[in-house]
């Protein structure tokens, strides 16, 4: 009798885990945005890109290696300062960056956030479009004020590494 008893409850438990797991993986595959998950010294642990197309690397050449190892030396840089900041302080890091594809530029939001104690999840934003509007705005100002002002923001409230 005990046995059976076991059984229903472990299939239970095994239903509900699924439903879970399920609806999780269904809220990321639903986002737009980049997330990679990284050790306390940088390295690649996994990924999520809801197309390939969007990574600036193929996964073979970023998986199981270093940020700074594979990234444009100021980006992987911000990178594995970001990973160190959100570690030490146990709040969320960002910084703004940009990638030159082969169709043009892009600008990144990146949020790290600690993960399980030593890892660090980031959560990177494309903000091409965003960014683009935000300086031609500050052409058109700085046409019509005669000055030429550029701006670059770390995030509200996020310390800047340099």
């Amino acid at each position: 009798m005990w046995a059976i008893s076991l059984r229903h409850k472990v299939s239970s438990q095994t239903r509900q885990l699924q439903e879970s797991e399920n609806k999780y993986r269904s809220i990321i595959n639903a986002q737009p945005n980049l997330m990679f998950l990284f050790s306390r010294e940088g390295v690649h642990l996994d990924f999520y890109a809801p197309t390939r197309d969007r990574l600036f690397l193929d996964p073979d050449e970023f998986m199981g290696k270093r940020v700074d190892e594979v990234m444009p030396a100021q980006v992987g840089e911000e990178y594995s300062c970001a990973i160190q900041q959100a570690l030490e302080t146990e709040k969320d890091s960002g910084f703004e960056y940009q990638l030159d594809f082969s169709d043009g530029r892009r600008f990144y939001n990146c949020r790290m956030m600690p993960f399980d104690g030593s890892k660090v999840l980031a959560i990177v934003r494309e903000v091409t479009q965003e960014k683009l509007a935000e300086m031609a705005l500050v052409e058109t100002v700085s046409r019509g004020s005669g000055q030429n002002q550029a701006s670059h923001s770390t995030g509200a409230g996020w310390k800047n590494c340099h």
